[in-house]
């Protein structure tokens, strides 16, 4: 089973803004991916929360990377689980999580994401991009994997998607 990233703290740091307050509301955790990926990959993350009524406001500090996230969250993207790619966002952003949400993403090194995407991410920027409709077998593949993947242990979700990353 692999471990969540030795040095969580540091790798966090980069994007999430009042770290000891959102550990109050979220659960976020850090995954190395298979060593064969580590050239387009820099970790996967997860988070998790369970807030009821009470809203949280996170706010993110962006950087030149595209998300790959396989999502479970009500209050942003309506009811059932979907596959979002995220693009660069030009200044930092917030995002309010509500009631319950889980999210696992694979977060890309800067300009790794096109052999994947198969065409400049020019149009990602500023922009999460709900798929499933693409011609790109990666995709079909990860619809397929969205509900296995949305209720594995998060230990099996890297297993899970670096199969799939491996294999596209």
């Amino acid at each position: 089973m692999r471990q969540p990233a030795p040095d969580q703290d540091a790798i966090t740091a980069k994007g999430v803004l009042r770290k000891e307050e959102g550990k109050q509301a979220f659960r976020l955790t850090l995954y190395e991916p298979h060593t064969d990926l580590r050239t387009w990959i820099e970790f996967y993350w997860s988070v998790e929360w369970d807030l009821g009524n009470k809203p949280f406001v996170q706010t993110v500090v962006t950087n030149p990377t595209i998300d790959l996230s396989f999502e479970d969250d009500a209050a942003t993207n309506g009811h059932g689980a979907c596959l979002v790619a995220t693009g660069v966002a030009p200044r930092s952003y917030k995002r309010v999580l509500r009631g319950r949400g889980d999210v696992f993403a694979a977060h890309f090194h800067p300009g790794m994401f096109r052999p994947w995407w198969g065409a400049s991410v020019n149009a990602l920027t500023g922009a999460a991009e709900r798929l499933g409709a693409g011609g790109r077998p990666w995709e079909a593949a990860a619809i397929q994997l969205l509900p296995a993947l949305m209720t594995a242990p998060n230990d099996k979700r890297v297993a899970m998607l670096d199969a799939l990353l491996l294999d596209h």
